[in-house]
């Protein structure tokens, strides 16, 4: 009887011991490392996306001046042209731009234009112009030149495909004459474009940023539509032609020509965009 109570005893004994280990057990298991890994990184996939995924906001489409067989102005001393410095500053201000959240694409790259059925499709779908009076159609050219009123069949393809929320043409100014002194910035929108409260806006506010952070002179101009450019002009989405500083002035072109004022330029217009869009 003793010999069986003793039995009884330490079988109790056992399962006690065996409930406190699997106890502690439970407390103290730790998160397998794959599954922590994997975790993490969907956490940070899906951060990423969230943050990235910029489709409710819109496309701003940014345009380098001029480019493939139309180099545009060129510096004083002839050591850069207009093309090299807007395409230029558009890859940097995509970069900075995309980094902040947006979508932003360019109309080119330097290398390659949209093709011409876009183009042709897309001035089906405009009016004749009553102040030019040329039927759109005839905009598209067979050449390698991206002309102005291609790159509006382009833009407003490209809105019609998702909405464009701001149109940025980036340009280098250039005097004729003697004046070298003449520098700055330079702002122009359309002011009866239906979307001119937007680019004034725009332009204003990054007019302010421009002055504060170069210290130069920012001309802003609200063209009326005989001297309106025909980007800010016929283009469906609020649209803004910024010149960037003056390939005849020598202080001007030792700007333009250094990435570190490309890079603080495109910072600039980041912030502006951010202010207003």
């Amino acid at each position: 009887m003793r010999q069986h109570h003793l039995f009884i005893v330490l079988l109790a004994g056992l399962l006690i011991l065996l409930c406190a280990l699997c106890a502690c057990g439970d407390a103290q298991a730790p998160i397998p490392i794959q599954t922590s890994a994997n975790t993490n990184a969907q956490e940070s996939s899906a951060s990423i996306n969230t943050d990235t995924d910029p489709s409710p906001k819109g496309i701003i489409l940014i345009d380098p001046g001029h480019g493939f067989d139309d180099p545009g102005c060129t510096a004083y001393d002839g050591s850069f042209t207009e093309a090299q410095i807007t395409e230029a500053v558009a890859g940097l201000l995509q970069k900075e731009l995309a980094s902040r959240g947006w979508n932003v694409e360019l109309t080119h790259d330097g290398r390659h234009m949209p093709d011409a059925e876009l183009l042709y499709d897309s001035a089906q779908k405009m009016p004749i112009q009553n102040d030019i009076n040329v039927n759109p159609q005839e905009w598209v050219c067979d050449n390698n030149l991206f002309s102005k009123y291609e790159r509006v069949l382009y833009a407003n393809a490209r809105n019609r495909e998702t909405p464009v929320i701001l149109f940025l043409s980036l340009h280098v100014n250039f005097v004729e004459t003697s004046a070298q002194t003449v520098r700055g910035f330079e702002i122009d929108y359309y002011k009866d474009h239906p979307g001119a409260s937007a680019a004034c806006s725009f332009s204003e506010t990054l007019g302010r940023i421009l002055a504060d952070t170069f210290h130069q002179k920012v001309k802003l101009f609200a063209d009326n539509k005989k001297e309106a450019f025909v980007v800010t002009k016929y283009t469906d989405m609020p649209s803004v032609l910024l010149e960037m500083g003056y390939a005849s002035n020598t202080e001007d072109a030792a700007l333009l020509a250094s990435v570190k004022f490309q890079t603080r330029l495109a910072q600039a217009i980041a912030v502006a965009v951010d202010n207003i869009f």
